[in-house]
């Protein structure tokens, strides 16, 4: 470990460089064959996919977001494609800021709960099939005196894979928030 302190000051620019290192895997993501320009919606559904990914095979990374800038040559390399996409698309000035941002906090609004949830399960030992079964009593319970939600959160326990319904709902709110930034550019 001290040996490692030849190379960067302290545990912060070590975290700020690992962080950077993660980050350039959406900035991979973010290339396209050949080096074409790519749409902004297909730029943004990359770097959400790409940045909802990378939060959840890299865990560490929840509580690293937002507590220190964003700033390595990765992340801005990222963060430039992003806007340089979205400029060429039309949007500009604030709506171009609130634009690029809107997909970068939808993103993490989603993606650092459902590690939560899984750092929850991971100390709980537990499968969610398993949890879910454990629980459906007390939650049926609880929600007794609301039949429409509780055959909601009934028909979600029941699912088989709940990863693939998180995807499913990342997928639906992107969409809707990128169909919401195309109609507000085609109406400029």
């Amino acid at each position: 470990a001290t040996s490692l302190y030849w190379y960067v000051a302290n545990k912060d620019e070590l975290l700020e460089l690992a962080v950077d290192e993660v980050y350039g895997e959406i900035t991979r993501i973010l290339d396209l064959p050949g080096g074409e320009p790519a749409h902004w919606r297909e730029l943004a559904s990359r770097y959400a996919y790409g940045m909802r990914d990378m939060i959840l095979r890299h865990p560490w990374l929840a509580q690293q977001i937002g507590s220190r800038p964003a700033i390595g040559p990765n992340a801005l390399a990222a963060a430039e494609r992003m806007v340089e996409a979205f400029e060429a698309a039309g949007f500009s000035g604030r709506d171009l800021d609130y634009a690029v941002s809107a997909v970068a906090a939808y993103t993490l609004g989603t993606a650092l709960p459902e590690v939560a949830w899984r750092n929850g399960m991971a100390k709980l030992n537990m499968a969610e099939r398993e949890w879910a079964e454990k629980v459906r009593e007390e939650i049926e319970r609880a929600a007794e005196h609301a039949p429409g939600l509780r055959a909601k959160m009934t028909e979600w326990m029941a699912q088989e894979d709940a990863s693939v319904a998180r995807r499913v709902a990342f997928d639906f709110g992107l969409v809707s928030l990128l169909d919401g930034l195309e109609a507000r550019l085609r109406r400029r």
